[in-house]
């Protein structure tokens, strides 16, 4: 993970039940949107006549199925792996920069 040898003697177990608590109590203003199916069942059924022609509902489905890969599946699996990333950190400033830094990757999506 971090290109040190020896393996996971150098890692902490607070350091990862630190970073799983912030994972878990960030809330939605932290971690960005999470797939909204509501939202695109919506805009798939609109009456607007922009929206009416095939190609363009083709589009929309094509997003459709990548946002639920992305907000759905990668956004798990980033927040699944980032507490076992974080316990390997030995500086407490890299910890916080990783810590800012998964939030803010997760944030512009």
């Amino acid at each position: 993970l971090t290109n040190k040898q020896g393996g996971w003697e150098k890692t902490s177990g607070w350091r990862w039940l630190l970073a799983t608590i912030l994972i878990n109590i960030a809330g939605d203003d932290e971690t960005g949107n999470s797939f909204s199916f509501p939202f695109w069942v919506q805009l798939l059924r609109s009456k607007h006549k922009l929206i009416q022609s095939k190609r363009i509902k083709a589009e929309i489905s094509c997003r459709m199925l990548m946002s639920m890969t992305i907000n759905m599946y990668i956004r798990r699996i980033v927040f699944c792996t980032a507490p076992v990333f974080l316990g390997t950190e030995d500086h407490p400033m890299d910890y916080l920069k990783d810590c800012l830094a998964i939030f803010f990757i997760t944030k512009l999506d």
